[in-house]
């Protein structure tokens, strides 16, 4: 507490969420960068699953199943199919929200069940479920399809509110 009231109100502000800055091309290159990244990993990742290359569909279901989940092929391909068609979601940057939310979910799944928790065996999955959790949050950036078709604000921040605006708080 001292150590908050010792700071100079000027810098109580909390410009990086209301500056004009938040909005830059700097922040939209870093979306475009961690969109392209997170959706090739999640792409080759499906398409291994779907198409017979590692692991493969029968043997990624034989996991699933190991798992315990109840129907565990329906389980397994929908696992499969929202890291392929969920990364090239991301990839193009449309529906950034929903393929984020699902990606995010199957890799929880993955990271608690597959994983159980553990950072070293399953950090892979760590890091693409807060990836996937922060794409759906910021959504796509003005480097997608969504932004040239004139959409940018697909995000779930961009859903009934704008992230870079300043919010009634810190209007002062």
């Amino acid at each position: 507490m001292r150590f908050a009231t010792s700071i100079p109100k000027k810098y109580h502000d909390t410009t990086m969420t209301t500056s004009p800055k938040c909005c830059s091309s700097t922040r939209d290159i870093g979306l475009l960068v961690l969109r392209v990244g997170v959706a090739i990993l999640f792409i080759m990742h499906g398409y291994g699953k779907l198409f017979g290359h590692a692991p493969g569909m029968e043997m990624f279901t034989g996991m699933v199943t190991g798992m315990g989940f109840p129907l565990p092929t329906a389980f397994a391909y929908l696992a499969a199919l929202s890291e392929f068609v969920g990364g090239i979601a991301l990839l193009l940057g449309v529906f950034t929200c929903t393929a984020g939310t699902l990606t995010a979910i199957t890799m929880f799944v993955a990271f608690a069940f597959a994983h159980k928790f553990d950072l070293n065996a399953g950090g892979a999955a760590f890091s693409l479920l807060v990836s996937s959790i922060a794409l759906a949050l910021l959504g796509p950036g003005k480097y997608s399809v969504k932004a040239m078709m004139g959409k940018e604000k697909e995000g779930c921040c961009g859903m009934g509110g704008n992230c870079c605006t300043p919010t009634e708080n810190t209007k002062k």
